[in-house]
C-alpha cells in the first residue's frame, strides 16, 4: 500500500484516539480540508511553533504516538526535510516545557 494511503489511515486513527480522550483538533481538521493532510502537516511544521495539539496529547501521554510529529517520521518519504527536521525537533524536546 502506498505511504499516502498509511498516512491517511494513521491520521484518521490519530484522530479516533484524540476524541476518545476528549480533544477534538477542529483546527488541524479544518486546515486539512484546504490544504489535504500531508499539505496541512507540513504547514504545522513550518510554523517552527511547538503546537497545541502536541502539548495536549503530550499531557494525555500520546504525543509520541498520535501527535502530527510522530506521524511524520512514520511516513517520511511523504515530507518534505525540513517538515522531518521540525518534527524530529519537537519529539526530541518534549519534555522541555520551557520551549513550549
Amino acid at each position: 500500500m502506498p505511504q499516502g494511503n498509511l498516512l491517511e489511515i494513521w491520521f484518521h486513527e490519530s484522530l479516533r484516539q484524540s476524541q476518545a480522550k476528549g480533544y477534538n483538533p477542529a483546527e488541524f481538521i479544518g486546515m486539512r480540508e484546504r490544504h489535504r493532510t500531508v499539505g496541512a502537516m507540513e504547514r504545522l511544521m513550518a510554523s517552527g511553533q511547538i503546537q497545541t495539539g502536541f502539548r495536549r496529547l503530550h499531557r494525555f501521554g500520546m504525543a509520541g504516538e498520535w501527535s502530527i510529529e510522530a506521524g511524520i517520521p512514520r511516513f517520511p518519504t511523504c515530507f518534505t526535510k525540513t517538515a522531518r527536521d521540525a518534527a524530529a525537533f519537537g519529539l526530541e524536546h518534549t519534555d522541555d516545557e520551557k520551549l513550549w
